[in-house]
């Protein structure tokens, strides 16, 4: 599991050091552009799931979704040698210009490790629970059972993963953040990419 302390974010995108960025300009720019509406659409589920809307739609959408999204601001432990040594700050300069600092938040870790290979995810749970009611993987939790591969508080607030507590306003607010942030510095980075990182 990947560590989880909980992150802070400026608002301010004159903080960003954009001479320190070494990631080329135009794949920031096309990253950018390319997360956007994944935190937009992550946010619009997530709302509905505190407004009592969870039902099977907005839950998997909010999770796969917020889970994406986290992709594009910390690499993945498996990604490929050739992207690594070619973009060795990807990761790091995205945060920047968001304007995150600190590892990723909990929650946010939760949905990323359970939900980003969520197939595989059903098949363990398949074989460690036997018993389970894999037809409903999703339900309201009552007493606590681990009969479902997920599971709800009441009010949409909590979701039981397999591996912890999300806690849905949390996620809403780092997602929130992150496409404000990252859209107060996208005019910057549009007129400016060609001289920004490594265009080599």
């Amino acid at each position: 599991m990947e560590n989880d302390q909980s992150a802070t974010q400026r608002n301010t995108p004159d903080d960003v050091d954009w001479a320190g960025i070494i990631t080329p300009g135009n794949l920031l720019l096309t990253l950018i552009a390319t997360v956007q509406p994944i935190l937009a659409q992550a946010i619009r589920h997530g709302k509905e799931i505190l407004k009592g809307k969870a039902g099977h739609e907005n839950v998997p959408a909010f999770l796969a979704l917020a889970g994406t999204a986290s992709t594009f601001f910390w690499v993945s432990a498996s990604r490929r040698d050739r992207l690594g040594k070619r973009f060795p700050n990807r990761d790091k300069d995205m945060r920047a210009i968001a304007g995150i600092s600190g590892s990723r938040p909990q929650s946010l870790t939760l949905v990323r490790n359970d939900f980003i290979h969520v197939d595989e995810r059903l098949e363990e749970f398949y074989l460690d629970s036997p018993e389970a009611n894999l037809i409903s993987w999703q339900t309201v939790r009552s007493d606590g059972n681990r009969r479902h591969f997920m599971t709800q508080s009441e009010d949409g607030r909590s979701l039981y993963s397999l591996q912890g507590v999300i806690d849905v306003p949390e996620v809403i607010m780092w997602l929130e953040r992150t496409y404000g942030s990252i859209s107060k510095n996208f005019l910057y980075l549009a007129v400016n990419s060609h001289a920004i990182g490594d265009a080599e």
